[in-house]
């Protein structure tokens, strides 16, 4: 449970002085309240990504009689709930004039908490596409000790790679059967002026590469590369992206399913190709 994990992470910043909900009257500071002030379903963005679904936010109160070790002890919840998927939407001082406390009053949100998800009866085979992706990644991982994160993250630690299967459809008629089209964006994160080097690093190992995958992969193509933001927080960064195309190949190739060459070449003119028009093929060779 979120509660749970959240208890435990303020816990260790307080030494056990967080509480759900209220204060204490005779509490030692600093200390920390937080409870849930909403939750309903929504809609909204993480990083690069729409979500939607369970949408919960968590109040937390950082209590101290000093104003500075307050704002301290904000940085380090941040920095805790980021781990846990949480992400700051707001924050405000306090202050509490009859106990001289100074407060920083933040507030988080959640997704999927409170979400009912059914229990797996079993695990999936490793399907070809997660094949391609886990290559993708494992490669993209080496490029100047370059550490690759979900998607989904909220504060990036630099330098980083966001990979990103953003489409899927059907390849051309020429592909082979179960051949589909992947629509792929290596987000490219780093210290302001300095993404568009890694942004050109990934480029260049992107290119013809099949990922250890063979005559499964074709080679990519359409590779570009552009900057797409940057965020002036506490640790600026700039992302660039880089998109590209590449056809996988999901059963056994046509070329390789009887092992006998072909004895006849036939041709068409354009549009008139593919298995739609195999009856306006005419023979040029036997």
């Amino acid at each position: 449970m979120i509660e749970i994990k959240i208890q435990q992470a303020l816990s260790a910043l307080v030494d056990d002085r967080a509480y759900p909900t209220i204060l204490p009257e005779k509490a030692k500071y600093p200390a920390i309240t937080y409870h849930r002030v909403n939750a309903a379903q929504g809609s909204g963005r993480i990083n690069t990504t729409e979500i939607s679904g369970q949408n919960s936010v968590f109040q937390v109160v950082v209590w101290s009689q000093n104003y500075g070790q307050a704002h301290l002890l904000q940085k380090q919840c941040i920095t805790e709930f980021a781990g846990l998927g949480l992400q700051l939407i707001s924050s405000a001082d306090g202050f509490e004039p009859e106990k001289m406390l100074h407060s920083v009053i933040m507030e988080f949100e959640c997704w999927g908490d409170l979400a009912l998800v059914a229990d797996r009866q079993s695990t999936p085979d490793k399907s070809p596409i997660k094949q391609f992706l886990n290559n993708v990644q494992q490669q993209l991982s080496m490029v100047s000790n370059t550490a690759l994160t979900d998607y989904q993250l909220v504060q990036p630690v630099l330098p980083a790679i966001v990979l990103k299967l953003r489409q899927i459809k059907p390849a051309n008629d020429w592909s082979g059967p179960g051949a589909v089209e992947c629509n792929l964006t290596a987000y490219c994160c780093h210290q302001v002026g300095y993404a568009g080097d890694l942004a050109t690093q990934v480029s260049l190992l992107i290119n013809a590469n099949q990922w250890d995958l063979g005559d499964a992969l074709d080679f990519p193509k359409n590779i570009t590369a552009d900057q797409e933001v940057m965020s002036l927080g506490e640790t600026p960064y700039e992302r660039w992206q880089v998109n590209w195309q590449q056809v996988i190949r999901t059963e056994a190739s046509i070329w390789q399913d009887s092992g006998t060459p072909p004895t006849t070449v036939l041709c068409s003119d354009a549009p008139e190709i593919g298995i739609p028009h195999k009856d306006d093929y005419r023979v040029v060779s036997r």
